[in-house]
C-alpha cells in the first residue's frame, strides 16, 4: 500500500500546488511513477473481477472503467517516455508536461481507486 500512498500523495500536492496552495509541484520520480502503475494494476484486478462476475457494479462503472483503462494504457506510457526523455535531456518543460499528464492520469483514476475500495 506504500505505492498507493505515494500515488495519492503526488495526486494531492500536486493538485495544491497548480491551486497555489502548499508545496511546489511535486517531482516526479521513477518510484512515483511506478506507483501510478501499480495503482491503476489495483484498481483494474479488482474492478474487471467483480465486473467480469456480474457482482458489486453497475454495468455503467464497469463500462465507465474499461473506457478509462485503454485511455490509461495509452497515456500513461506516453507520460512517463516524456518524463524519462525529459530526466535524460534535462528539459524542465518536458518535466513538467511529463508531471501534468501524469497527474491528470493520476486524478482520473481516483475515483476508481475509491469505487475498488483501494486505500
Amino acid at each position: 500500500m506504500k505505492t498507493l500512498a505515494l500515488a495519492v500523495s503526488f495526486l494531492l500536492l500536486t493538485g495544491c500546488a497548480t491551486l497555489g496552495i502548499g508545496p511546489k509541484p511535486l517531482e516526479v520520480t521513477g518510484e512515483s511513477l511506478a506507483a501510478i502503475g501499480q495503482s491503476y494494476a489495483v484498481a483494474a484486478k479488482i474492478i474487471s473481477a467483480d465486473c467480469n462476475a456480474g457482482k458489486t457494479y453497475t454495468k455503467k462503472q464497469c463500462a465507465d472503467f474499461r473506457a478509462f483503462g485503454e485511455k490509461f494504457k495509452i497515456a500513461y506510457p506516453a507520460a512517463k517516455d516524456l518524463w524519462i526523455a525529459a530526466s535524460q535531456f534535462e528539459d524542465k518543460a518536458l518535466a513538467e508536461n511529463a508531471a501534468a499528464a501524469l497527474a491528470k492520469l493520476l486524478a482520473d483514476l481516483a475515483p476508481f481507486l475509491a469505487l475498488a475500495g483501494v486505500k
